[in-house]
C-alpha cells in the first residue's frame, strides 16, 4: 500500500512524502483527493483486504472525482457498490469511449471537447 500511495501523493506535491510513516500516508492522500477533481483508476485489485487498505485513502464526499477498479474478482467490485458491477468483456474502441465518459460525466453528459482527445488514448 505504500507504494500505492506513495505514488498517487506524487500527482499532488512536490514534498517528498517517502520520510512519512506509513500510517500518514492514507490520510494524506484523502486530504488530497478531497479538493479537487480526479480519476483515480487501480488496475487488477486482487483481493477484498486490499480493497480494505485502499479505501480509507478515498474520499468519501467529493462528487468531482471518481474512483475506476477492476479485479478479476467479483467480491472485490462488489465493496461499497451502490449498483452491480459492470462484468467486462473485450470492448470495441467506441464502446469503451461511451464507458469511460459514463463514468466519469454521469448519464446523459458528453466529455467537454478540449478533454476529447485525452479520454479517447485512455478509452483506448
Amino acid at each position: 500500500m505504500r507504494e500505492v500511495f506513495l505514488t498517487i501523493l506524487k500527482k499532488f506535491t512536490r514534498e517528498d512524502m517517502s520520510v512519512k510513516e506509513d500510517w500518514e500516508l492514507a490520510p494524506l492522500v484523502r486530504s488530497h483527493l478531497d479538493r479537487g477533481r480526479f480519476l483515480l483508476f487501480m488496475d487488477d485489485v486482487w483481493t477484498v483486504e486490499d480493497w480494505r487498505r485502499i479505501e480509507p485513502a478515498l474520499p468519501r464526499n467529493n462528487k468531482s472525482g471518481k474512483v475506476l477498479i477492476t479485479s478479476r474478482h467479483e467480491r472485490v467490485t462488489k465493496q461499497n457498490l451502490n449498483r452491480e458491477p459492470h462484468k467486462l468483456r473485450f470492448l470495441h474502441t467506441e464502446e469503451s469511449w461511451e464507458l469511460l465518459q459514463l463514468e466519469v460525466f454521469g448519464n446523459n453528459n458528453k466529455c467537454p471537447g478540449d478533454l476529447e482527445g485525452v479520454g479517447k488514448h485512455i478509452a483506448t
